[in-house]
């Protein structure tokens, strides 16, 4: 029962947090796999990470004590510290992107029923001359539907909160924590922190901005919009994907591979699918007659192939792309075929 006796109110809660403190866990346990699942089912969110933790005993009787009790007991208000304590499950949902937050956000809200928004983006923008720690934070508990599942029964009351942020956001609140937890801050170091702050907002905006323009370059080379351009690693995965699917291929080296290809020269995006076009058969067929004369299932990569390819496009050019014995034996095969391009 209500009271404003703040000792018997701690020693409530103490008994209360140790009578059901599995069921808590078991409920952030719970929570943190239900929400893995809903997010894991949107291939379009840049989802880095999802954590969960119970709020300590000690911790909650803190928080407690710093924001409620007070003005509780000035107004003259009964209390239970569980009641105000609606943060005990908590989850963190870290994203790569910001604008990703509100997606997330409305995913939540659709899969369960909120209790209070806290958008602390929007109040910090409101305020144009500061800032700080930016993200969404949504408390929640289960939907009546989820609820009455017999594996949901359980936790049907319980609140928790999830609080979605960026790797940037969630790196400055972990950076401004430690630099201001129990600490008076003098007000030169505190403007320091301001601008520290400032530089983390820019970084967020512009990984977002990269990304953006990422996806726009991306976009482009799939619609083959500067075919007559040098290629470029966005139009150079873009011809993988579209010619050459079927061989083994390194991702991370792929802007190596085109600044190699173009030490040669000048490669556009429309030649080069020319001359896959042109001479994938031909030098597919080599690369099988090697297989037949050493008989081994050799795995043939993208990069090995396309040296071949080139080089039969254009032997000037191209002369010591391939060389040694794989070059003369490939000679021979031209000549056998009676093809190859510019000598």
């Amino acid at each position: 029962m209500a009271s404003l006796n703040f000792r018997t109110e701690k020693l409530n809660f103490k008994n209360f947090y140790s009578k059901n403190q599995t069921v808590l866990d078991n409920a952030r346990l719970m929570f943190s796999t239900l929400i893995s699942s809903l997010l894991s089912a949107e291939k379009n969110i840049s989802l880095y990470s999802i954590s969960s933790r119970l709020k300590s005993r000690d911790e909650a009787v803190r928080k407690f004590t710093r924001k409620y009790q007070e003005s509780l007991e000035n107004e003259k208000i009964p209390y239970e510290i569980k009641d105000h304590i609606t943060d005990l499950v908590g989850l963190r949902i870290v994203l790569l992107y910001e604008s990703d937050i509100q997606v997330v956000g409305d995913i939540l809200k659709s899969e369960f029923d909120v209790i209070e928004v806290t958008n602390k983006t929007r109040i910090l923008e409101s305020k144009g001359d500061a800032f700080g720690y930016k993200g969404l934070h949504l408390d929640l508990k289960l939907s009546a539907s989820r609820a009455a599942m017999r594996e949901y029964a359980p936790y049907a009351s319980l609140r928790f909160e999830v609080q979605i942020r960026t790797i940037i956001q969630d790196a400055w609140s972990v950076l401004d924590h430690k630099i201001k937890y129990k600490k008076a801050i003098p007000k030169y170091l505190e403007r320091r922190i301001n601008s520290l702050a400032a530089l983390f907002e820019i970084a967020d905006r512009e990984f977002l901005n990269i990304h953006e323009d990422t996806q726009a370059e991306e976009a482009k080379a799939h619609q083959h919009q500067n075919g007559d351009e040098n290629i470029n690693a966005f139009t150079f995965s873009q011809i993988i994907k579209d010619k050459l699917s079927g061989f083994a291929n390194d991702e991370s080296r792929i802007g190596e591979f085109v600044d190699f290809l173009l030490s040669y020269g000048d490669l556009s995006y429309n030649q080069l699918v020319e001359y896959i076009d042109r001479y994938h058969d031909l030098v597919y067929g080599f690369f099988n007659q090697i297989k037949k004369m050493i008989k081994k299932n050799y795995q043939m990569d993208v990069m090995s192939f396309l040296f071949f390819v080139l080089y039969a496009a254009d032997r000037k050019k191209y002369k010591d792309i391939i060389h040694g014995m794989a070059e003369g034996e490939f000679l021979e095969y031209l000549n056998s075929t009676g093809k190859g391009g510019t000598v």
